[in-house]
């Protein structure tokens, strides 16, 4: 999909941006900033500019956060996954290892 230049408003200040995006992405995005900057303005009653910078800042830390349990649940994931797969008894190991041969169970120990 080629890029086209779409304009939102965030803070009532235009934004061009260029997007290929769909319409209903960027209505979300536009939403989303405006509700970000308006709830910070409730808190910082200052000028938009520092408005904009406590915004960033929100956003950045649920980003942030967001990719922190996103980490933590994949780590955690792969430790059960490795545990289950160790833990998992094959009855033909027993006799792989008896006939002197390696498997994968072996490998995986």
């Amino acid at each position: 999909m080629e890029k086209r230049k779409v304009t939102i408003l965030i803070d009532g200040q235009p934004c061009v941006l260029f997007s290929d995006d769909s319409e209903e992405y960027l209505s979300a995005l536009e939403q989303k900033a405006n509700a970000v900057m308006k709830r910070t303005a409730e808190f910082s009653g200052s000028s938009s500019y520092t408005n904009a910078i406590l915004s960033v800042l929100v956003l950045t830390d649920e980003l942030l956060r967001t990719e922190q349990k996103f980490l933590e649940a994949s780590t955690e994931r792969k430790a059960t996954e490795n545990r289950s797969l160790h833990d998992r008894k094959n009855p033909a190991k027993d006799t792989v290892k008896d006939q002197g041969q390696i498997s994968v169970w072996d490998i995986l120990e």
